[in-house]
């Protein structure tokens, strides 16, 4: 898909210098329609610092628009993410996290200082939940001396939602993860959107 891309950075809590859509009122979990008249898209809105403290910056196009107005102003009703960016003509989503963990409570990364030191790609993917059977691609990378996990995912038992990029480092024992969403339907249009919002993505 054509389109420019725009700089955000989180963990900060700065407003977006974009339109954001945002929520009138609080939504329930599930899927919303964000076309809906509950969302107005002519204010901006902070972008990061609810539940990541480290700092961290990434690329996403601009057809891609930040989330905000749920719990506590946050991106989403669960307020369990720090920043989401949706295409709400194609469902198409960006989020980052603070990684949460399976099995529950498990944190193998809690002190760690880089990713790699938590384990393999593997074990750190099944740790955060990821199914490695999914796993079309994994890769590493290093930048400014800090190591990126990256998986390439596709559920194929799925069509809507079924395609993810994941992105994933980790500083001073926290886990921050970039997860990027997209169904088959519109897979060709956004994989290499996707791949280079994962590629940008960085802490610091």
């Amino acid at each position: 898909m054509s389109s420019d891309t725009v700089l955000y950075q989180g963990a900060a809590g700065e407003d977006t210098s974009v339109n954001c859509m945002v929520a009138k009122n609080k939504v329930k979990m599930g899927k919303m329609d964000l076309k809906s008249d509950n969302f107005t898209y002519d204010s901006t809105c902070r972008f990061g610092g609810y539940v990541v403290d480290v700092p961290y910056s990434l690329e996403v196009p601009d057809y891609l628009r930040p989330l905000s107005g749920f719990l506590n102003g946050g991106p989403d009703p669960t307020g369990q993410l720090d920043a989401r960016l949706e295409d709400p003509e194609t469902g198409t989503l960006v989020i980052v996290s603070a990684a949460g963990a399976s099995p529950k409570n498990a944190k193998p990364w809690m002190d760690k200082s880089s990713i790699d030191e938590v384990g393999s790609m593997e074990e750190v993917l099944k740790s955060i939940g990821g199914n490695p059977k999914d796993v079309v691609e994994s890769t590493t990378l290093q930048k400014a001396g800090e190591t990126y996990f990256l998986w390439e995912l596709n559920n194929k038992n799925s069509k809507y939602l079924n395609r993810r990029i994941l992105a994933a480092a980790v500083r001073d024992g926290n886990m921050v993860l970039l997860v990027c969403v997209s169904s088959e339907k519109y897979w060709a249009d956004t994989e290499q959107d996707l791949k280079a919002v994962a590629a940008s993505f960085r802490l610091g």
